[in-house]
C-alpha cells in the first residue's frame, strides 16, 4: 500500500540543489568571515608595508568580493556535480567524480587566463 500524497512528498527535483546551494554559501561565508583578518594583515597590510603594493583598500576588497562571488558559483556548481554524481552511481561515485572533476579543472585552466585573470587585472598587449 502507498503512503498518502501530502503536498512536503511532492518536491521539484530542483530543491536538492538550492538546499545543496544555501549550505555551500553558509560555509563558504562562515570561512570568508574566519579568514579576513588574516588575508587582510598578509594580502593587504603586508604588502604595504614592504612596498610590494600601491593597491587602495576599496580595490583590494573589491577584489576579494569578486574572488567571493566567482569561488561561490564555483563550489555550488561542483557540490551540485557531485550529488548528481552520486546519486547516478552510489557505488562509483567517487571514481566517476574524479573523472569529472579531472575534466572540469583541464577546462578551467584552458578559460581561467581568458575569463577570470581580466576580472582581476588590467591586460594590454606586450
Amino acid at each position: 500500500m502507498m503512503a498518502p500524497m501530502t503536498r512536503t512528498s511532492i518536491r521539484p527535483k530542483f530543491t536538492r540543489v538550492w538546499v545543496g546551494s544555501f549550505y555551500v554559501t553558509l560555509l563558504m561565508l562562515i570561512n570568508e568571515i574566519g579568514g579576513i583578518p588574516i588575508a587582510f594583515y598578509a594580502g593587504f597590510l603586508l604588502e604595504r608595508r614592504y612596498g610590494l603594493s600601491t593597491e587602495r583598500f576599496s580595490a583590494w576588497l573589491r577584489d576579494q568580493v569578486k574572488a567571493l562571488a566567482i569561488g561561490l558559483v564555483l563550489a555550488c556548481a561542483a557540490a551540485s556535480i557531485l550529488y548528481a554524481v552520486i546519486r547516478w552511481s552510489p557505488e562509483w561515485w567517487w571514481a566517476l567524480a574524479g573523472l569529472v572533476f579531472a575534466a572540469i579543472i583541464v577546462g578551467l585552466t584552458q578559460v581561467a587566463p581568458v575569463w577570470l585573470l581580466p576580472l582581476f587585472y588590467r591586460l594590454k598587449p606586450l
